[in-house]
């Protein structure tokens, strides 16, 4: 029994179609069938009921199910490690969220670059949390994040960053925006696992958003805001060069968020990482 049959009924399952799973693997629905009947033969039992639904595991199919999955997993993990191992010495893994990815970190890539010229870059998205866990878990060496983050990892605080209300163009609000307001009028925010920085703002003040949309995309919600859907709170370092079309106030009590650097405590005397650092916090851009 091979391993080719065992991620042919691994991607069956979780694709829930024959179809599916060959699209994943690369190859014919034939050679899926055709690989799933040789692990039935092998294991002497079917593993899994097909109809033109998709499919279903039997329940033999589900007990050896749960122990491919662990398989496959740790299949990835050697992959990744693999990745790891073969990247250059000189490569530096740095995780951002969108606004540093957009307003700093190509310039301090390319200022980087140009005093060590051997550095190559691997750069990962996402969400403060995202990239917190990822500097945790070692799959990048230096991570943007917004500060305090939980979990064991150095953290270097770079600068605050305010947090401003985003009102449409014809809003009649004038001088700093009071966060009660976001009580009464509707509100766009990030979906709950992107959403730290207004959450912290609404709970600190006490109040309750009234919430009419939620959105996964930070230059979404600005569009919305223009379009006169609601009013949202966004870091100004986001708003940089997109606020032409909204009205962006303070708030009251003003807000702001913390952005550092997180970084594993494995690579704090890594040369090339602690250069890096140095490097963002000299030259961070204005």
């Amino acid at each position: 029994m091979g391993f080719r049959q065992y991620k042919a009924f691994y991607s069956c399952v979780e694709t829930g179609s024959l179809t599916e799973a060959a699209k994943r693997m690369g190859c014919t629905q034939s050679a899926i069938s055709h690989l799933l009947k040789e692990l039935e033969e092998e294991t002497g039992f079917a593993v899994l009921i097909r109809n033109k639904g998709g499919v279903r595991l039997t329940e033999k199919g589900s007990g050896l199910f749960t122990v491919i999955k662990d398989l496959m997993r740790s299949e990835t993990a050697v992959q990744e490690r693999i990745k790891e191992l073969s990247e250059p010495a000189s490569t530096i893994r740095v995780g951002a969220f969108t606004s540093v990815a957009v307003h700093w970190l190509p310039s301090l890539m390319k200022g980087y670059e140009e005093k060590n010229r051997d550095v190559k870059f691997v750069i990962k998205g996402g969400g403060y949390k995202e990239i917190a866990d990822a500097v945790k878990k070692g799959k990048i060496d230096v991570g943007f994040v917004g500060l305090p983050i939980d979990g064991k990892c150095i953290q270097i605080p770079l600068c605050e960053d305010k947090l401003l209300a985003v009102l449409p163009k014809n809003h009649l609000s004038s001088g700093a925006f009071p966060i009660e307001n976001f009580q009464r009028e509707r509100v766009i925010t990030l979906t709950e696992d992107t959403d730290w920085d207004s959450r912290r703002v609404f709970a600190q003040a006490g109040i309750e958003p009234n919430i009419q949309y939620k959105s996964s995309d930070d230059y979404a919600m600005i569009a919305m805001v223009e379009q006169g859907m609601g009013i949202c709170v966004m870091p100004e370092l986001l708003l940089k060069g997109r606020d032409g079309n909204v009205i962006t106030s303070e708030l009251d009590p003003p807000a702001h968020r913390t952005i550092g650097l997180a970084v594993a405590f494995d690579k704090a005397s890594d040369p090339l990482v602690c250069d890096f650092v140095d490097f963002v916090k000299e030259h961070l851009p204005k």
